[in-house]
């Protein structure tokens, strides 16, 4: 009778740490096929009943996901004073790309690590005339969460996303003169999470 000698043993511990996560994935209602994921978001704080984001998934049968996220957001804010009334507005747009993996798995509970690049603009325009600041950025996120299947077209997630680079510069008009201008960068690791939620009906 043979023996399993230590390379052999080496070699299939190393195959079960690189196994795709769709062995973790057998258990539970989750897509087993190619399926493109849509649905809502909400990157917290916000209003449960305004969404203020939207997400489209493509999932691989490994359960690796590639995430395109978009992101159009417009505040006004008015305020009534004894000399008249002022309105504050905020434009947003965003975008940005991630990877998203389920690294283990626990009945219809995924745990999540992602991670991927990110762009922003950003208006806030005061009351007044020649006050607004546009801010425009460049991150690399990563990202930490959890993936609940209701079944196998329905998911939802909640994800902490952590800066790794930020590359940030503003723009701010001048009633008289050049507008002001500053850039700042932030290298490092971090886990102060901004988080994410959101609910994908998948095909």
């Amino acid at each position: 009778m043979s023996t399993m000698g230590p390379a052999m043993s080496m070699l299939l511990a190393a195959a079960s740490l690189l196994a795709p996560a769709v062995a973790f994935a057998d258990v539970g209602p989750r897509p087993v096929d190619l399926s493109v994921g849509l649905g809502p978001g909400w990157n917290l704080p916000a209003d449960v009943d305004s969404p203020n984001s939207a997400s489209v998934r493509l999932r691989l049968p490994t359960g690796l996901t590639v995430e395109p996220r978009f992101e159009l957001s417009y505040a006004s804010e008015s305020t009534d004073t004894a000399v008249g009334d002022t309105t504050d507005t905020t434009f947003v747009f965003g975008v940005s790309a991630e990877l998203r993996w389920p690294l283990m798995s626990r009945g219809p509970v995924d745990l999540i690590v992602s991670g991927g690049p990110g762009f922003q603009y950003k208006k806030d325009d005061p009351e007044g005339d020649d006050n607004a600041t546009t801010t425009l950025s460049f991150a690399l996120l990563y990202g930490i969460g959890v993936e609940y299947w209701f079944g196998p077209h329905w998911a939802l997630s909640v994800t902490g996303y952590n800066p790794i680079f930020v590359r940030s510069s503003s723009t701010t008009d001048q009633p008289i003169g050049d507008a002001s201008k500053t850039a700042t960068t932030l290298v490092g690791l971090i886990y102060d999470p901004d988080v994410a939620v959101f609910v994908h009906l998948f095909f």
